[in-house]
């Protein structure tokens, strides 16, 4: 231990910055929410005993899919012995994102020179969106750690070739996927390798045997788990084991709030490619840049997701706005083109487990029917990997000079580290906490105090009520008009809404017009239904009475 911190003391005291600062940056205010709140909800179940199940208006019911279970089942462990608390699950993360750090430094020894470690460590760890997810009760970094894990005992398998290695990839793979479901591409990747181990150098039956029987055996330890929770379900009587998640490569636009489905056929496939393609070189740069260039950009995103005719909003926009939307998709081209460089120039000299299962990744993101920023986050230390790489072929070739891309790497650590300072000091100020949020928050507090706990709430988006109150929610599904929402809030026979002001928040999702869109008018327009209980500024709190319609 104390030769390697000696040999590596940048490293070491690197880590030791990025933990203090990481951890500094941690708190437990309830201001996330969304995927966070579905996390925390089945991990607060399963610490009381509930298994893995779900909580809603039928009271708790067993889940049937099985991707995330294990990061609920890890979140459990903690709510166990620190108590409900947002804090304490925060920081499991933030452990799991340093010691992701630390296996990088031993995945790319041999891929990298100690500089370029440091770089692609620092890169990656500064990173805006590494450093945020690093604090949220998420998969993205528990994810990205069980696949350096795999990643890295793969590596030690091709060293000392024990059967006994293979389990315990096995078990780490059953992890990632079971984290997140894309996961899955890891498990192909290592199936494929372990396939066609020795073959390059010699093929003969003895290999071909040797191969087979550590396939079958990885196949075996990575998939029993698939086989228990299919005979679990069917003893509960309940759905497959991911079809939640499979859904979406059945279909070419998902829209999760009506619950539509769309043929599938060829074309609408092809073009779900293209649209991905683009999506995802337009979220790039800012991945890279950390947002230097895509405020304005995000925005103007959204608002054309919201708009009813999106060719005619880009076409009528200033063309100043367009020029720089222009230069915007010209930088992303850059980056992807050097990223490819380098990926293709490490495949023309080997083809090894991190290129495979980068591949097979992005396959299923080109496959998929949304896409979001957040995919990519797990993706960060192999985007900037090879974004490394990729400049350091282009200055061998003499296509661009050392001293130039310095000065790149420069700027960006030190925006990075600029970024990730901003962040720390807006979580300890609550300045980065919208009042809008706040307020929404502080209702479902109220209300968990004042009325009562049988209640059933609707409100935009899920925000977990169950994890922090002892209310049920209900989360606002987009409704064309105020017959179909009065027939959903009497069917899931609801007795308050909460009516937020969110859609006043500098950043934006598509759900947080809902309110606006959905709720707002009808409450205009059939006032005698709904009765203010409590207001907190702009977000109140209105009962439903169904029998003065």
């Amino acid at each position: 231990m104390k030769k390697f911190i000696k040999q590596n003391k940048a490293f070491v005291y690197f880590i030791i910055f990025y933990s203090i600062l990481l951890i500094f940056s941690i708190d437990n205010d309830p201001k996330n929410f969304a995927n966070h709140a579905y996390h925390l909800e089945k991990a607060k179940l399963m610490s009381d005993g509930n298994g893995y199940s779900s909580i809603g208006i039928d009271g708790i019911v067993p889940e049937s899919s099985i991707t995330k279970f294990f990061f609920a089942f890890m979140i459990s462990g903690v709510l166990k012995l620190f108590g409900n608390s947002f804090f304490y699950p925060r920081l499991f993360v933030a452990i799991l994102s340093i010691l992701s750090l630390i296996l990088m430094y031993f995945i790319f020894e041999k891929r990298l020179s100690k500089k370029k470690r440091l770089l692609l460590i620092s890169l990656t760890a500064l990173n805006f969106h590494y450093f945020t997810y690093s604090g949220f009760v998420e998969t993205e970094i528990p994810y990205i750690f069980f696949t350096f894990i795999c990643i890295y005992l793969f590596d030690l398998y091709l060293k000392k070739e024990k059967i006994s290695i293979i389990f315990f990839i096995g078990i780490f793979t059953v992890f990632t996927y079971l984290t997140r479901f894309i996961g899955m591409s890891l498990f192909i990747a290592i199936l494929l390798h372990l396939i066609l181990n020795k073959t390059k150098k010699k093929l003969d039956f003895e290999i071909i045997k040797s191969n087979l029987k550590n396939t079958v055996f990885y196949g075996i330890i990575s998939s029993i788990i698939l086989i228990i929770w299919s005979i679990r379900n069917k003893i509960l009587g309940i759905g497959g084991i991911a079809s939640n998640y499979l859904s979406p490569w059945m279909i070419f636009t998902p829209d999760w709030n009506t619950e539509k489905t769309y043929e599938i056929s060829i074309i609408p496939i092809i073009l779900k490619i293209i649209i991905n393609i683009v999506g995802y070189l337009y979220f790039l740069p800012n991945l890279i840049f950390n947002g230097i260039l895509s405020l304005k950009l995000n925005n103007f995103a959204h608002t054309v997701l919201e708009s009813n005719n999106k060719l005619n909003f880009i076409i009528n926009q200033d063309l100043n706005f367009l020029i720089y939307l222009g230069f915007y998709f010209f930088i992303s081209f850059i980056l992807i083109s050097i990223i490819f460089f380098g990926y293709f120039n490490q495949i023309k000299k080997k083809i090894t487990i991190i290129e495979t299962y980068l591949f097979f990744n992005v396959a299923i993101l080109m496959l998929y029917s949304d896409r979001v920023p957040r995919f990519l986050v797990a993706l960060i230390p192999l985007i900037i990997y090879y974004l490394i790489k990729g400049m350091d072929k282009l200055i061998k070739n003499k296509i661009i000079s050392k001293k130039i891309v310095s000065i790149f790497y420069i700027f960006l650590i030190i925006f990075s580290i600029l970024s990730v300072f901003k962040i720390t000091y807006e979580y300890k100020t609550n300045t980065e906490y919208d009042p809008n949020m706040k307020d929404f928050f502080d209702m479902a507090l109220w209300a968990n105090e004042n009325i009562d706990s049988n209640s059933i709430i609707l409100t935009n988006g899920k925000i977990g009520l169950a994890f922090f109150t002892n209310l049920i929610e209900l989360p606002i599904r987009t409704i064309e008009n105020s017959s179909e929402l009065f027939k959903y809030i009497d069917d899931n026979n609801v007795n308050y809404i909460i009516v937020d002001s969110l859609e006043n928040m500098e950043w934006v999702h598509n759900w947080k017009y809902r309110t606006k869109k959905n709720i707002i008018p009808t409450i205009n327009k059939h006032p005698e239904n709904f009765k203010e209980v409590h207001k907190i500024e702009n977000t109140i709190l209105y009962e439903y009475d169904k029998n003065k319609k």
